[in-house]
């Protein structure tokens, strides 16, 4: 499987040396057992569809798979003012867009920065429950989700 692996690299960046495919499969592995490399799983299994994105993208994410993180989680409005939003530093730029949905889809609410008091686009408190949030940047998106609870 290795070897049927380095085949399908090296066809897709024909301009690979040896050495670049296998730092592409090693990079791109999922590691097991004890973080980096060890004895029992050397550097780990091989992730096909990880290397291959590594191989054309320069990197083993989807776009917009990024994971955003809500703080407090969950977010209590009567007693913390805000519920704010972060995402991975590599994608954090200027351009900050974020979206809160309910579980069902629905758009709640479009902010422009990256806190958010609980309120719909009406200025109404909503109602308790799970939402999905999107935070788009000029670089990428990331999603994420939290409950809220009145």
């Amino acid at each position: 499987m290795a070897a049927g692996l380095a085949a399908l690299i090296w066809s897709a960046k024909p301009s690979y040396t040896a050495t670049q495919v296998f730092d592409t499969m090693k990079n791109s592995a999922d590691d097991l057992g004890a973080p980096g490399p060890d004895g029992d799983f050397g550097f780990g299994r091989i992730n096909a569809m990880k290397a291959l994105r590594l191989a054309m993208t320069g990197t083993t994410q989807f776009a917009g798979t990024n994971k955003a993180v809500a703080y407090p989680n969950p977010f209590r409005p009567k007693t913390q003012r805000l519920v704010t939003f972060s995402v991975p530093a590599d994608i954090l730029s200027s351009g900050t867009e974020v979206r809160i949905y309910t579980s069902e889809g629905e758009l709640v609410k479009k902010l422009d920065g990256l806190a958010w008091d609980g309120k719909n686009e009406a200025g109404v408190m909503v109602a308790s429950g799970v939402y999905i949030f999107r935070v788009k940047t000029d670089k990428d998106a990331a999603v994420g989700k939290f409950a809220l609870i009145k």
